[in-house]
């Protein structure tokens, strides 16, 4: 961790679909203004026999419905038989306002492959920006978006899986709980400049 960091929001879970442990965190730099997710899937079933797959993967944005650099909080983790993802609110560093929630993709794939020393790049993954995202009109519905897990693979045809989340219908609504469908989450996942190719619905609650 940078002198000018702190941890914040562990997570941790065994994802029995792929037999592995993964952990996850926020780093939060407030001098640079700059938040990182540290993420680490094992080597195996028994998490004693260590976690080669360890990442760095900056979450660094200016938001423009704030103007301003945010950084992640509320740091939540799920996964399907294709992908882990994590989600987190997004806030302002000059005074904390929420600004969006984003969703970040890791193609499994990607980190079962323990033993490739000659590959050092980042795990492939996609941080997309579901405020960006307006095909249904989400908009701020997003608050506290957070991914289910799902045990067993709902793509007997060997599709990938969507991905459900709930959430705030609003920010600080407190009155209804908002399910989301993700579709096309491994794949053409675009980066948050280009969202057109993800598709999301929801049911109110």
């Amino acid at each position: 961790v940078q002198t000018n960091s702190f941890l914040s929001d562990p997570v941790a879970a065994f994802d029995e679909l792929a037999g592995r442990f993964v952990v996850g965190t926020l780093e939060l730099d407030g001098l640079n203004r700059e938040t990182f997710l540290l993420y680490a899937v094992s080597n195996s079933d028994n998490p004693q026999d260590g976690f080669d797959e360890i990442h760095r993967v900056p979450l660094v944005e200016f938001a423009s419905n704030i103007s301003q650099n945010v950084f992640a909080d509320f740091l939540r983790f799920g996964y399907n038989n294709d992908v882990h993802v994590f989600t987190a609110n997004m806030h302002g560093f000059n005074a904390g306002q929420f600004a969006h929630s984003s969703i970040i993709t890791i193609d499994k794939a990607s980190v079962l492959d323990v033993g490739d020393d000659l590959d050092p790049d980042p795990v492939p993954l996609a941080l997309t920006d579901v405020n960006d995202i307006d095909p249904l009109a989400l908009g701020d519905a997003t608050f506290t978006l957070v991914p289910v897990t799902l045990h067993s693979d709902l793509s007997p045809a060997g599709g990938p899986d969507p991905m459900f989340f709930v959430a705030e219908a609003s920010a600080a609504n407190g009155k209804m709980v908002r399910v989301v469908q993700m579709d096309n989450v491994t794949g053409a996942i675009p980066d948050q400049n280009d969202p057109t190719s993800i598709s999301f619905s929801f049911t109110d609650l």
